[in-house]
């Protein structure tokens, strides 16, 4: 997971583009998709003996598994696109590697992992000061984890392993000791998220990390239901959504307009802007299942259909239903059509995107259809 943020509203939203990353069509659920598998080794580099007890998964799915006593490992259903493989366990480097699945078969992978030197230096030791760095956790859930619905009930469980540093007004940092664990008891996920950068500078956020999903248990059937429900509502007018819709050529079905702007305005103030259409921005891509966007200065989404309430930055005159902006870190981008993008940072959303943080991410391999 990847994303760039930018918002000129810092103090009441920092705009998230999560998963350029992350994010499905209901129309596109109906037909089977075709799907990939990795299988392979893992060795230690220094003896090439092979590590066992080695967690492998794919970022920002469910999937993943451990290594053998033999260290071998396999991982199948996994959809068409660029994904993060990351291989790590206790006492190696974290490993991790991009790759293009876009056949129905199974690549195979030598992975070898650096063990990691232990020096026993003596190292001075100064604790935050513990009421100070109680105001930066707080801070620090409100922009990674947001402030939406479902945030009322997703927690860090480990928040200790968490450090900040802020320096002046405009910049703030978080740094993991490990991977930090998170608890959303609101769509029935546990999340591992090996966080690698996480910094809000001049009123842009950047976020990279390699989430790995797990799916929690209900404790009843109506919690089961209840799961379903707000997975629903978490993916209904997200950027995943809308990439699907955009990849189906079904904007309009799924309640979408779009318009083009040469320069953004974030207020209430109607500004010029040009209808367009999916043919406009979208053509074949390289390769079966993907597709090329490409467009100039800004993309205006408006979603009119339903979507989790309490979101009110702002109510853009001329405009109806729940507004977001998006624009390219790329002259064109490919997007798959399960709504998954293959560059790295590829967009920088603003508004009702912006809004959705970690507390409504879903995995690339969730289903609506099947919800």
């Amino acid at each position: 997971m990847r994303s760039t943020v930018q918002s000129s509203l810092l103090k009441e939203t920092i705009s998230c583009g999560l998963l350029g990353i992350l994010s499905f069509v209901l129309s596109a659920s109906a037909q089977p998709n075709p799907q990939a598998a990795i299988a392979g080794r893992v060795l230690d580099d220094s003896t090439s003996a092979p590590v066992s007890n080695v967690n492998v998964f794919v970022a920002n799915t469910t999937l993943g598994c451990s290594t053998d006593e033999r260290g071998l490992f396999e991982i199948r259903n996994i959809p068409f696109g660029t994904h993060e493989i990351v291989v790590s366990r206790i006492g190696y480097s974290l490993h991790s590697f991009r790759t293009s699945l876009t056949e129905s078969r199974t690549r195979r992978f030598e992975i070898r992992l650096k063990p990691m030197s232990v020096q026993l230096e003596e190292v001075m030791v100064s604790a935050p000061d513990p009421v100070e760095w109680r105001k930066q956790l707080q801070k620090f859930n409100d922009l990674f984890l947001g402030n939406t619905q479902n945030a009322e009930h997703c927690k860090i469980t480990n928040a200790e392993i968490l450090d900040f540093k802020v320096d002046g007004l405009d910049v703030f940092e978080a740094t993991a000791r490990q991977p930090v664990e998170i608890e959303n008891l609101a769509l029935g996920y546990h999340v591992q998220m090996l966080l690698k950068t996480f910094k809000v500078e001049n009123e842009v956020m950047i976020l990279e990390g390699m989430p790995k999903f797990t799916e929690l248990r209900p404790s009843t059937p109506a919690q089961e239901v209840e799961w379903r429900k707000n997975r629903m509502r978490a993916f209904r007018g997200s950027l995943r959504h809308f990439l699907i819709s955009l990849f189906n050529r079904q904007l309009g079905h799924d309640g979408y307009s779009i318009f083009r702007l040469d320069f953004l305005r974030m207020d209430r103030v109607a500004s010029s802007r040009k209808l367009v259409t999916e043919d406009e921005i979208l053509s074949y891509g390289p390769g079966t299942g993907q597709k090329t966007l490409r467009f100039s200065g800004f993309l205006e989404v408006e979603y009119s259909g339903d979507v989790e309430s309490g979101y009110n930055l702002l109510h853009k005159a001329g405009t109806t239903g729940q507004v977001s902006w998006l624009t390219l870190n790329y002259f064109a981008i490919t997007i798959t059509e399960r709504g998954s993008v293959n560059e790295a940072f590829p967009t920088k959303v603003f508004g009702y995107w912006s809004w959705k943080r970690m507390a409504d991410a879903l995995p690339l391999d969730f289903e609506p259809g099947k919800e």
